[in-house]
């Protein structure tokens, strides 16, 4: 239990988006198919990371979650996965 007026702290850790965040609209208007979303990456912003660590975020009911199927194609520069609604898609690294 907390006493009266003592100060509370919180912290968000969310991983870092590696690029910019793309919003499609209307948000949450679900697709008729799942649709493949490609992003392309910036290799300088990249470098170093684990292409293991690169995740592809999508913004559902006001929380960041991952897609479950992200691909990285680090020949072409590019992050691949399904979407299902439109929303606001970004590229983060994990673990940095």
């Amino acid at each position: 239990m907390l006493r009266h007026g003592a100060p509370l702290r919180f912290e968000l850790r969310m991983p870092k988006a590696v690029g910019p965040c793309y919003q499609t609209t209307p948000v949450g208007l679900p697709l008729l198919r799942p649709g493949w979303l490609t992003i392309e990456l910036d290799a300088e912003t990249i470098e170093g990371a684990d292409p293991h660590d690169l995740t592809l975020l999508t913004e559902h009911e006001q929380q960041w979650r991952p897609l479950s199927d992200g691909h990285v194609d680090l020949e072409d520069e590019v992050m691949s996965a399904t979407a299902v609604y439109l929303s606001a898609y970004a590229v983060v690294v994990r673990n940095r």
